[in-house]
């Protein structure tokens, strides 16, 4: 079948990967479907792979690398998430939690997340962020080793043995919190420090583990609450037992098709594939909107209720592509930025 480095070409593209991941949300959201979770734990693979590849190329040339880093990733992901929590406490929803120590946090994002949540898919980019603090820290002593990808590795079966234990001892791992999901970062990392390029034989038995996974949640009664939303009411004994593993599941699925993820990486994205890609994140964010209002019975056509969530699905779409133009419009301002971060950073370098 070839060596397991050679390339098989694109299964969709990397941005069409991030924008079905994005879509796999909405399902969460607006269907029984219970795919979020799985859809954020592969977005922090190829979020690890990203900013590992990134950092390489781009980042470590810069006069103060992590300061530049840290900087662009907070403009990246910021004015979105601000905008977004506007909108949805536009919405006539409890504001009370909107103090002024919480809306500190919400510019920060890392703590954005507590008690008080209006905008719920807030608490994955708080994540995020922790991430990109750690890797600022780790990353200039990282990339000094030879083969860094074999101290990668380690650290993502240390780290899923630590959060798997966890999950083990306190029930489920769905938490804010960085070392919960750190092995998924890791595993991103580790992806593009191997340059691992999967073969036909790896992805045709990542689909097919995949698929029969799938097919054992969906047949056997005990196990659909894994991948199917049924009210607590009505679970059984038996299923209110395996429901805790949902996470646990999701974490271990999204590593099993890193192959599958891989393939979509290495192809050279057409412009549809770029903007599919770039949609994925004000999507991601701009969705909850819709559902808010949904819940509040604000979109309701007195139709049934599949219409009505219908509705907010179309209007979660069609503001997520207006969100990625306001997005696009934006970048050079950011690119002004950082460049003038750059600029102020080496005028202020001393000589060596």
């Amino acid at each position: 079948m070839g060596d397991v480095r050679s390339a098989v070409g694109s299964l969709a593209g990397p941005g069409a990967t991030r924008f079905v991941l994005a879509l796999l949300v909405l399902c969460y959201h607006f269907t029984p479907l219970r795919s979020g979770n799985f859809a954020v734990c592969c977005f922090y693979i190829l979020s690890g792979y990203w900013i590992t590849k990134m950092w390489r190329n781009k980042y470590s040339k810069a006069i103060a690398p992590q300061r530049v880093f840290l900087m662009s990733r907070w403009l990246r992901i910021a004015p979105m998430l601000l905008l977004c929590t506007a909108l949805v406490l536009a919405l006539p929803i409890d504001c009370s939690g909107a103090t002024p120590g919480w809306l500190l946090r919400q510019a920060l994002i890392i703590g954005c997340t507590g008690t008080y949540v209006p905008l719920a898919p807030a608490w994955s980019l708080d994540v995020e962020l922790q991430f990109y603090v750690a890797f600022a820290i780790g990353a200039p002593a990282l990339f000094t080793l030879k083969q860094p990808s074999r101290l990668l590795g380690w650290l993502v079966t240390i780290s899923l043995t630590v959060s798997l234990t966890a999950a083990a001892i306190n029930g489920n791992i769905i938490k804010p919190w960085l070392w919960i999901w750190l092995p998924l970062f890791l595993a991103g990392m580790w992806l593009e420090t191997s340059e691992y390029r999967p073969t036909k034989r790896h992805i045709v038995i990542c689909g097919f583990l995949l698929a029969i996974g799938v097919g054992l949640c969906g047949a056997l009664p005990t196990l659909q609450p894994l991948i199917w939303h049924i009210p607590r009411i009505n679970l059984t004994t038996e299923q209110l037992t395996v429901l805790p593993l949902r996470t646990s599941l999701d974490l271990v699925a999204s590593l099993a098709v890193i192959p599958l993820l891989a393939a979509n990486l290495t192809s050279k994205p057409s412009v549809t594939d770029s903007f599919l890609g770039r949609m994925s994140f004000p999507l991601y964010l701009w969705h909850w909107i819709p559902h808010t209002a949904l819940v509040l019975g604000i979109l309701k056509t007195g139709s049934a209720h599949w219409v009505n969530g219908t509705v907010a699905l179309l209007a979660s779409v069609v503001g997520g592509y207006a969100l990625t133009l306001v997005d696009m419009r934006t970048d050079r301002t950011r690119s002004k930025a950082i460049s003038w971060l750059n600029l102020s950073l080496n005028r202020h370098q001393r000589p060596n």
